[in-house]
């Protein structure tokens, strides 16, 4: 009874691993775990006509340059605050500071402007391995998308997670036993060595029960010579690589149009951090480009959000000065500012 319970057990922990849900592939699973304390990215966004191209000389192209700035440890304070901080130019240097556009936790990234809101979706997504603004989303436009909490069988994977810990301190309490030979600590008892007929019942019921309620909608198909993790729904439409879980496209058909994201050129930042350095979005009006070319993250838990938006705020007012004093050239055409993000 135990024997197949355990192989119950291990083989839905290998299951529970390796079927993803869309939430979780929209948090970039190909990325490492965030495993310092402040996430920092360089961020360029450009939009033009729907039928140019960025490339054209001759296309009109509106240009946005934006550092974020993420705290990334559940262990500060500020965990999930961030700073948005525009730029002049893509020199990123603190005389071409023009404006913090946001102090705020990820939930205030989100507006009522659907593009807006899946360009910041994007970047959270690829810099903060955070899924929350898709989940946002796709709740608000089909209603036959399921978010991970409601997919999960929470007593299954519970009882997993219980399982996996007990193994970890069955296997340092073995070496400690070898060590020692002398052991004052009584043994770690398995979740599933529960007393009485039924709690073993109950542990039975929840082994056979299926680890997701309902059906995350996500299918596995062939694609030319490849299978890809394929998402059909009425107003969700995408594929992911089996191998590495990686976006190829998504469709989104919004309330006021049908966005297509393509992410472009997956890179590894610094060894360690894969996410693309391109993410194409395009609407029947538009065509956006989000470029990200420097992502890092630092363990610099000396400052809170608070005190480096009070430096960037200075750096600013400097800036500001030194513009008012200069003296515009006459005739000179000033090109209205279009906040891509903000």
């Amino acid at each position: 009874m135990k024997v197949l319970i355990f192989s119950l057990l291990l083989f839905s922990t290998h299951i529970y691993a390796s079927i993803p849900s869309l939430e979780g592939l929209m948090r970039n699973p190909s990325n490492r775990e965030l495993d310092k304390e402040l996430v920092v990215a360089h961020i360029i966004v450009k939009r033009t006509a729907a039928d140019s191209d960025f490339n054209d000389d001759t296309a009109q192209v509106n240009t946005n340059f934006f550092k974020y700035l993420l705290v990334s440890s559940e262990n500060e304070d500020d965990f999930k605050k961030m700073i948005a901080v525009e730029y002049e130019n893509g020199s990123y240097d603190v005389g071409a500071v023009s404006d913090i556009k946001k102090a705020t936790r990820i939930e205030g990234l989100l507006t009522n402007d659907n593009t807006k809101n899946i360009l910041q979706s994007l970047i959270l997504s690829y810099t903060f391995n955070s899924s929350y603004g898709f989940n946002k989303i796709f709740k608000s436009i089909e209603e036959n998308y399921k978010s991970n909490s409601e997919l999960i069988n929470k007593d299954k994977a519970s009882l997993i997670e219980e399982y996996k810990k007990f193994l970890v301190k069955k296997k340092e309490y073995e070496e400690k036993v070898k060590e020692y030979e002398d052991v004052n600590t009584a043994a770690p008892v398995s979740p599933l060595d529960a007393d009485g007929e039924q709690k073993q019942a109950e542990i039975k019921n929840i082994m056979n029960s299926s680890l997701y309620r309902g059906t995350n909608n996500l299918k596995l198909i062939k694609r030319n010579r490849e299978f890809v993790w394929s998402i059909n729904l009425d107003n969700i439409k995408g594929e992911f690589k089996n191998d590495t879980h990686q976006l190829v496209f998504l469709e989104l058909h919004m309330s006021d149009d049908v966005y297509t994201i393509v992410p472009r050129s997956y890179v590894t930042y610094n060894g360690r951090y894969t996410l693309p350095k391109y993410i194409e979005v395009k609407n029947s009006t538009y065509k956006y480009l989000i470029e990200i070319p420097t992502y890092y993250l630092l363990n610099s838990a000396n400052k809170s959000i608070a005190e480096r938006r009070q430096e960037y705020i200075k750096f600013k007012e400097r800036n500001d000065q030194r513009e008012s004093a200069q003296v515009s050239i006459e005739g000179e055409e000033i090109q209205e500012k279009v906040n891509l993000l903000f």
